[in-house]
């Protein structure tokens, strides 16, 4: 996989499982409490369960599978939803946002609040999940690939969701990628 990220990005994590690019300066405990942006790519996801410890929900292999799922939970709000190409994939592209009220505080995380949304899988056992919190807006782009779905995230933790730039910049970057991998 190929893409361009402009000045002041930096790559926070790349393995090849995950890949995260944040703003210069943004820290993984920034994005843990909800501050900062990120852009994060995982190889293989699928929809989370709604609970503290999430894991992956079954039989959802496709991005149409996922968002289906994903709508389908009165805790989320699933908007611009629309399909895409990114870098020679098909898939789906779609804001999501906690409904009021509808939020987990979970046991060692009292200081924010989250609905789990998506999970990474590394040969088929989770690895991190991802998702909304109160107030800031995820968009998820998910692209079909050999009986995988990649995931792409935008979390903008901010409340401006959409309309910050950063989102745009975000979404630059997307743009830019190229996809070169293999099928099994």
């Amino acid at each position: 996989m190929t893409y361009t990220v402009r000045e002041g990005w930096t790559n926070l994590a790349d393995e090849p499982d995950i890949v995260m690019l944040t703003p210069t300066g943004v820290t993984f405990d920034d994005l843990i409490h909800d501050e900062g942006f990120a852009l994060i790519l995982a190889t293989d996801s699928t929809a989370a369960t709604e609970d503290c410890e999430p894991h992956a929900a079954s039989g959802l292999e496709t991005p149409e599978a996922i968002l289906g799922h994903l709508q389908s939970r009165p805790s989320l709000q699933i908007t611009g939803v629309e399909n895409v190409e990114i870098g020679g994939l098909e898939g789906v592209m779609f804001d999501t946002e906690i409904v009021d009220g509808q939020d987990l505080l979970c046991p060692g995380f009292e200081d924010q609040s989250w609905v789990p949304a998506l999970i990474a899988l590394d040969e088929g056992v989770a690895t991190w999940a991802i998702g909304p919190a109160p107030g800031t807006l995820n968009r998820y782009i998910l692209l079909s690939h050999d009986r995988q779905v990649i995931s792409i995230s935008i979390d903008s933790n901010s409340a401006e969701g959409a309309d910050d730039p950063k989102v745009d910049q975000m979404m630059d970057i997307v743009a830019s990628m190229e996809f070169d991998l293999p099928v099994t």
